[in-house]
């Protein structure tokens, strides 16, 4: 006998035994009875069903998405495709696309924790300056790194380090993405670390169902007789069945029972019913720790055609698209910037079909907005529903949601379908003071009647010291709601003329485009480019003279309502109700308005026209032009209308407020915050600073939105003014 065989007998004699645990005896009795005996997935991907589906549905969709490169805010990879980055990124190295390379770097990442890229320079001594002609992907397990002893740093990497293959890189040499590892500094945590335990029981459940099909069928029934069988007759029927119907070469023959004979079920067994949830949830533990949804993993039991895409959208928001915005931030940073400055690389998200939101989402989105009173005009330029809402003049109108409401009373109809005669209130004189104070407002202040609008009386006594923060917030409120209420008719008034705006620019587009862009002969030319651009812009002359007419009767009405409740405001009421004459200030306010309206309105043209100009230049389609057009109006005039109105409005309300205080004699007056998070740093600091009349305050304003001060503190500005009445002044 050979020396091999007596040390296997003598194992086997020791079977059964307690033997202390050491790593050569259990590799010796895996290695000489069952080379399949391992407990442990060492090779995942490839020997477990489940992590090669998740990893594979990650690594896919990781890759899918289109990569573009970008010069500053221009796209270069598809007017300039041989640019180095744009080349290099398409074509990594011989073996590999673009594609392939990100869809092998997911993989390392889910499998290792980390992916590693080599920056090729085709050099033996390569420098930081040289150029990258390739990016190779070696696997993780092939890489290993030496330490800064002083910073703890990488300070070289090491491929193949105990190899005649052995190389090193200096760390710009190599871009090193990884999942954040809380355990060590250098090496990422893989996803499969988490469900290791899962991979190890799943493996140990394969392994008995192999079993059990190697070696027949498991005892699912039992034969039963009602004669009594010798041992030797029980003996030669159990073989004699075996030899007919054991093993998976013979499930399908048909039994042929003996005499006597019958074959009776039997239950599962309770390691039956085990295995077979622990496949079940060992499933639900893949699907947890590797963050797939079931249905992607294949798993369709509770799929249905509903969740299916709420599923994979689920995969993309919480899975890749992390991931994907991770990797572009480490190209941006590593990678890019050695190609040229101003460079960057993005992956085009808006293509993916699971993050497109239904027409059934956004029509119920739009439903929940105007519920909460949203006017329907804001709802289609947020959704684009296509709907044609310009001659529509209750679409920029906000709603309170009511119920047994006839429509043509909501459209302002009579029983004839006719628009209502406009009803203009009769001005009403205001009573002497103390006749009207059964009209108290929400804030306990008197209100009066002036020209049909209601004006906030804040009446006050005299107080020393001047008005501390408490006071000087009611005040605020007090003005700020008035301020309010003309800002959202300017602002609405510009969002119906940007509307205009935009529908004669698509009219056009509509029109022409096809004709004059996309079908025009090849080589024929229309004259200089800017006709043709001109051809399809709104006017700007009649735009900008519209918009001023719109909007400055609603400016001249705030004028005077400041003016009223300024003088209501000191006491001065036998002035309510007489002309107010502006000042030359106020007038020069006024009268810079359609200068004003004019600047930002030719900023919106200027826009709008170098966006057409691109698209007759690159050959968008109808469809493409009109959705980029309203994409500029949304950028810079929707956007931008809120700024204007608030600006123009604070502007004249309080040039006005200056002007009944300087002419009633106040000598100072103190500076008033809205003491929100909004405020400008400049505010803040001076809330509460009190000047005599007509010299500046520490920003540099006479009073605030002085036109004659900086713009930045100016524009957005809601403060107000505070006249200090004769018995504070002492205290100022």
């Amino acid at each position: 006998m050979k020396l091999l065989d007596r040390v296997k007998a003598a194992f086997d004699g020791l079977r059964g035994k307690t033997l202390p645990k050491h790593p050569l005896i259990d590799a010796f009795l895996r290695g000489t009875e069952d080379k399949r005996r391992d407990e442990k997935v060492t090779q995942p991907f490839r020997q477990h069903p489940w992590i090669k589906a998740a990893v594979t549905v990650v690594a896919r969709a990781f890759s899918r998405p289109e990569l573009q490169v970008w010069q500053g805010d221009k796209r270069i990879d598809v007017d300039q495709p041989e640019h180095p980055l744009v080349k290099l990124l398409n074509a990594p190295n011989s073996r590999m696309s673009g594609q392939d390379l990100r869809e092998g770097t997911a993989i390392f990442m889910e499998l290792f924790g980390s992916a590693i890229w080599v920056l090729e320079t085709g050099s033996m001594t390569p420098t930081p300056s040289m150029p990258i002609t390739a990016i190779s992907l070696p696997n993780p397990t092939r890489m290993d790194f030496e330490l800064d002893k002083i910073t703890g740093e990488v300070a070289l990497w090491v491929l193949d380090k105990n190899t005649p293959r052995r190389r090193t890189f200096q760390p710009f040499e190599i871009i090193q993405f990884r999942y954040f590892n809380p355990w060590d500094d250098i090496k990422g945590l893989p996803a499969i670390s988490a469900v290791q335990r899962a991979m190890n029981l799943d493996h140990q459940a394969m392994r008995h169902l192999t079993q059990l099909m190697q070696h027949g069928i498991s005892a699912g029934a039992y034969l039963a007789t009602k004669q009594e069988l010798t041992e030797t007759v029980s003996k030669g029927i159990q073989k004699d069945w075996q030899r007919k119907h054991g093993g998976p070469d013979k499930t399908k023959n048909i039994p042929v029972m003996h005499s006597g004979l019958e074959i009776k079920g039997m239950p599962q067994t309770s390691r039956e019913m085990q295995l077979l949830e622990l496949v079940q949830r060992t499933t639900k533990e893949f699907a947890a720790g590797m963050m797939v949804p079931p249905i992607l993993l294949g798993e369709y039991d509770r799929a249905t055609y509903s969740n299916a895409p709420v599923q994979e959208r689920i995969l993309w928001e919480w899975n890749v698209i992390p991931k994907a915005l991770s990797w572009q931030s480490r190209i941006n940073r590593d990678l890019a910037p050695r190609f040229g400055k101003g460079l960057t690389v993005t992956l085009d998200l808006g293509g993916i079909q699971a993050l497109q939101r239904t027409l059934k989402e956004e029509v119920e989105a739009a439903i929940g907005l105007f519920k909460m009173n949203v006017p329907l005009a804001e709802i289609e330029e947020l959704f684009d529903f296509g709907l044609n809402l310009d001659n529509i003049p209750w679409a920029k109108e906000s709603f309170v949601a009511s119920a047994n409401v006839p429509i043509r009373d909501l459209l302002g109809l009579d029983e004839n379908g006719k628009p209502l005669p406009e009803e203009k209130p009769e001005p009403k004189p205001v009573e002497e003071e103390g006749k009207n104070d059964d009209i108290d407002g929400d804030d306990g202040g008197k209100a009066a009647r002036l020209t049909g609008r209601t004006l906030r009386l804040v009446r006050r006594p005299p107080r020393a010291p001047a008005p501390q923060p408490k006071e000087r917030a009611a005040y605020w409120i007090s003005k700020g709601a008035m301020m309010d209420r003309a800002e959202v008719k300017v602002r609405r008034s510009l969002f119906k003329q940007f509307f205009m705006m935009r529908s004669e620019t698509l009219a056009r587009i509509r029109k022409e485009w096809k004709r004059l862009v996309v079908n025009r002969p090849t080589g024929k030319q229309f004259g200089p480019p800017p006709n043709l651009v001109n051809h399809f812009v709104f006017d700007l002359e009649e735009a900008a003279r519209n918009g001023a007419a719109t909007i400055l009767p609603i400016i001249e009405e705030a004028v005077e309502v400041a003016a009223a409740d300024a003088t209501l405001e000191l006491g001065l009421l036998s002035a309510v109700g007489a002309d107010f004459e502006v000042s030359e200030a106020v007038s020069a306010s006024l009268a810079q308005i359609p200068t004003r309206v004019k600047g930002f309105t030719g900023s919106v043209h200027a826009n709008l026209s170098k966006t057409i100009g691109e698209g007759i230049a690159s050959g968008l389609s109808e469809k493409s032009m009109a959705k980029a057009v309203k994409t500029q109006f949304r950028l810079s005039a929707f956007q931008h209308a809120p700024t204007i109105a608030r600006t123009e409005t604070a502007t004249a309300f309080n040039h006005a407020r200056f002007q009944v205080f300087t002419e009633a004699g106040i000598k100072q007056h103190q500076w008033v915050t809205a003491r929100d998070g909004i405020v400008r740093e400049t505010h803040i600091i001076q809330d509460g600073e009190i000047v005599a009349m007509g010299e500046q305050f520490a920003n540099g304003l006479i009073h605030p939105n002085d036109l004659g001060g900086e713009p930045s503190e100016v524009i957005n500005c809601r403060c107000v003014a505070l006249p200090l009445l004769p018995g504070e002044e002492a205290a100022a």
